[in-house]
């Protein structure tokens, strides 16, 4: 339940910094894994690499194109799927929230060594690479 806590209050944190600046930590999320995919990913790919519906997705993508922070291209050889990448105004929104979460990171995590860091973030990886993306059944 511990990690459950934190996350939950980490997020809120997140979600009250950037709340000022017209957008959610979970609106910067996928602002975020774009920024590592210059070619772009498909919505199925980003949802899955989120961890949230493509439904969801769809809403967060749709405010994005509207705001000129991603755009849309067709994917060629699949008429049905569209690549979504990251624009120039994406990556300035992303550059403008990574200063103020490291900041407060900073004060966040004053105190903890890099080792320390290391450890958790490995921890916190293998967690999240052996949880099921969709919860398993009980019954089945």
């Amino acid at each position: 339940m511990r990690i459950a806590f934190v996350a939950r209050a980490w997020i809120t944190r997140a979600n009250a910094l950037f709340r000022g600046r017209g957008y959610t930590a979970a609106q910067r999320a996928h602002l975020y894994v774009l920024a590592s995919k210059t070619k772009g990913l498909t919505q199925s790919e980003l949802a899955a690499i989120l961890r949230i519906s493509e439904a969801s997705l769809s809403r967060r993508i749709k405010l994005s194109i509207e705001e000129g922070l991603v755009s849309r291209h067709p994917l060629s050889g699949d008429g049905r799927a569209n690549l979504i990448r990251l624009e120039p105004k994406g990556l300035d929104a992303l550059n403008a929230s990574d200063r103020v979460a490291r900041e407060d990171r900073t004060r966040l995590l004053a105190g903890v060594t890099d080792e320390e860091l290391a450890i958790t973030a490995k921890v916190l990886k293998l967690l999240m690479d052996r949880v099921p993306q969709t919860p398993e059944r009980p019954d089945a």
